[in-house]
């Protein structure tokens, strides 16, 4: 889920346009999930106004379509993220036994 502001919106201020992409981007992921979609299966990406279907414009009509959201599909699969709870164990169990440091932490009753 790719959100994207226009240069009118973000006044060409970077934390500004990557803040408002990123709300944009969020509440249709949001509404993605609400119908059924994982939270796993999605990625956001806050474009912010650097990616615009128009180019520099100095009208405010004009540059509306701009502001966007785009939902990609794409058939890539994209590894569980190592920062979850639910990813450290399910890595875990997918790594072989006997792999030294493999994770971040040290498997119980084990002598280190």
């Amino acid at each position: 889920v790719r959100g994207h502001v226009s240069p009118f919106e973000s006044m060409r201020n970077v934390k500004k346009a990557m803040h408002l992409s990123h709300e944009r981007s969020m509440a249709v992921a949001f509404a993605l999930v609400e119908g059924g979609v994982k939270w796993e299966n999605i990625r956001i990406v806050a474009c912010g106004d650097s990616d615009r279907l128009v180019p520099r414009t100095f009208d405010r009509e004009t540059d509306r379509s701009n502001r966007r959201v785009e939902v990609v599909e794409t058939n890539d699969v994209i590894g569980a993220d190592p920062n979850s709870k639910d990813s450290s164990a399910s890595a875990a169990e997918g790594e072989g036994a006997g792999e030294e440091g493999a994770g971040e932490e040290a498997p119980t009753g084990g002598g280190h």
